[in-house]
């Protein structure tokens, strides 16, 4: 989404001068237009992932209990298991296959099993507001040497330390940080308004392609 919009303002940009040949000032106006739209995108996503930490993180029995009576509906609450769910649904909208979230204790580390058509997939979440050091890369890797899968992620709606991003480019693990979360998260609602609008259309007759008797 974020390349599609990018690529949009500077199309925007290419033809106005091609068209209407701008003068330099207006052309400076229009280039800290683009550039002011695309930093709000930018802080769109990071709002989001901060909202998704909040939405999922893990509670004390007090902090729990002050939050149900505050909160307010147009929030949503949710516990950490339940954020290994989400998580699920958008891998396997994104890379397709099936996934399985394992139990909530004495899962060795692994949080989904996300069976592709290319193999095994062994995931980890980290509902954090702190930078996820290579602890989590380590003990996937370990699980996907033991259990000879394909490849691993290690989810968070936060960031990854330098030396986890540099040891997860060592062992081939796949880091998801809290923004390019928020990006497949819009990449897979994006995909089921579309499903769901081509099954409306099915059902109602249109937009289906003709084929002689």
């Amino acid at each position: 989404m974020e390349i599609l919009f990018t690529f949009l303002i500077i199309t925007i940009i290419g033809f106005g001068i091609y068209k209407y040949n701008l003068k330099e000032k207006e052309l400076v106006s229009l280039r800290s237009l683009s550039t002011k739209l695309l930093n709000t995108n930018h802080q769109m996503y990071k709002t989001i992932a901060m909202g998704l930490y909040y939405r999922f993180k893990k509670e004390d029995k007090k902090e729990d209990e002050l939050n149900k009576q505050a909160i307010t509906s147009n929030f949503i609450k949710n516990n950490p298991y339940e954020f290994e769910y989400f998580v699920a649904d958008i891998l396997e909208g994104i890379y397709g296959g099936t996934t399985y979230v394992t139990q909530s204790s004495g899962d060795f580390g692994v949080d989904i099993e996300h069976q592709r058509s290319n193999g095994l997939f062994l995931v980890q979440v980290k509902c954090y507001k702190d930078d996820v050091p290579f602890d989590p890369i380590a003990i996937i890797h370990s699980q996907i040497v033991k259990q000879n899968a394909k490849g691993g992620i290690v989810v968070t709606t936060s960031g990854f330390t330098a030396n986890a991003q540099t040891y997860a480019n060592e062992v081939d693990v796949e880091l998801i940080d809290g923004l390019q979360l928020v990006h497949f998260w819009s990449l897979y609602l994006q995909k089921q308004a579309h499903e769901i609008g081509h099954s409306n259309n099915d059902t109602n007759g249109n937009n289906r392609d003709l084929k002689p008797a």
